[in-house]
């Protein structure tokens, strides 16, 4: 399957082939998804079936396309916009690819449209409560971050709204939004039995999905 990235109207996708999709659709984010048109010029995004905006709904059976507008048919054009990371004859090339991708993915970023905010409780852990508050120092439309979750997202959001969250939950949450976790071990005090005498610093995030 190739790795095909394309903005559309603001938002990243990931772009695929119908037959792709049917065969698998819970290894996608529907709303992070485009699927080539019947002609395979156009990316576009999966849609429900009462949705009026140009996208495809797909069902195992079924797959019903809404081209967009002549004039906006430059938008959803695969040729001129969509970043094929899987074609790239070099390293180098695949590097400036993904470059590509990672500045529109912080243009996409940092343009806000709903500052997400969760609440901090009475009852919140302290690592819980500073996740929230790093989110909310972050300022950031929590949605447009989906596709780094991947097909979890929706679930992995609903933590934001818990007064507890697991160390291995509370990496991936730190990784998808860019904040680094570190853990710091050294004596309570200085008079406790058998002190380490040292203080051990390391970075728990970026390499913690392969512990």
């Amino acid at each position: 399957m190739d790795m095909i990235k394309m903005e559309i109207n603001g938002r990243m996708y990931d772009v695929v082939n119908l037959d792709e999709y049917q065969k698998n659709p819970d290894a996608f984010v529907p709303e992070y998804t485009a699927i080539r048109s019947f002609d395979g010029k156009y990316a576009l995004p999966v849609v429900s079936i009462t949705d009026s905006k140009p996208g495809m709904f797909v069902t195992n059976c079924i797959a019903h396309q809404r081209l967009p507008k002549e004039e906006e048919l430059v938008d959803y054009n695969i040729e001129e916009k969509a970043i094929n990371l899987s074609d790239s004859k070099t390293i180098g090339e695949l590097m400036e690819k993904q470059e590509a991708v990672r500045d529109i993915e912080k243009e996409i970023l940092t343009d806000v449209d709903n500052i997400y905010t969760p609440k901090i409780g009475p009852t919140d852990s302290k690592a819980i409560k500073a996740l929230k508050e790093a989110v909310i120092d972050k300022h950031i439309d929590l949605d447009k971050y989906g596709p780094r979750f991947g097909p979890n997202f929706n679930n992995d959001k609903r933590l934001l709204s818990k007064d507890n969250i697991s160390l291995q939950m509370l990496l991936r949450m730190c990784n998808a939004l860019d904040i680094k976790a570190t853990l710091i071990l050294e004596d309570e005090s200085p008079d406790v039995p058998n002190p380490m005498g040292t203080t051990i610093v390391t970075e728990l995030t970026k390499e913690s999905d392969n512990d």
